[in-house]
């Protein structure tokens, strides 16, 4: 990464709440015309956040456990505070990364460089199931996409 002055991951340092940065990607995504977004709680903390698109359903996790392990990491390293490291500060990191990486696809969009499926395609709810694609691709690797285009 160069001379980065980054002592960690983006927005590490961040001090907005979870709930105003998931109201914000709400906004977000109804601004560019998704509908019926929602929320998945566990353990009083919310995991991801669901919406529909031109009939497709997408889901966004926050995936708080891996931002925090890399934050305990950091710690371990000296490269964040003990206050940084925590639980509840992964969340807030998590989520406003989340936000950042919404706001920048909607940018391409915006600019008519993307579109809504080419950029949140491994989001998208497989019709009848509860699995997103990236997770069947996970699951089975990423063969099952190239079995009938191989090189």
């Amino acid at each position: 990464m160069g001379n980065s002055t980054r002592k960690s991951i983006k927005n590490y340092t961040t001090t907005v709440p979870v709930t105003r940065t998931v109201s914000e990607i709400m906004e977000i995504l109804a601004q560019h015309g998704a509908v019926e977004i929602s929320t998945k709680w566990r353990h009083h903390r919310i995991t991801s956040l669901s919406f529909c698109w031109s009939g497709s359903i997408f889901e966004l996790p926050s995936r708080l456990e891996k931002v925090h392990l890399v934050l305990q990491a950091g710690y371990v390293r000296g490269e964040v505070s003990l206050a940084q490291s925590s639980l509840d500060h992964a969340e807030c990191v998590a989520w406003r990364n989340l936000k950042d990486w919404v706001d920048a696809q909607f940018a391409l969009i915006d600019s008519h460089t993307a579109q809504v499926p080419e950029l949140f395609l491994s989001f998208m709810i497989i019709p009848g199931s509860e699995r997103t694609v990236f997770m069947e691709i996970e699951a089975r690797g990423v063969k099952m996409l190239a079995e009938s285009n191989a090189c």
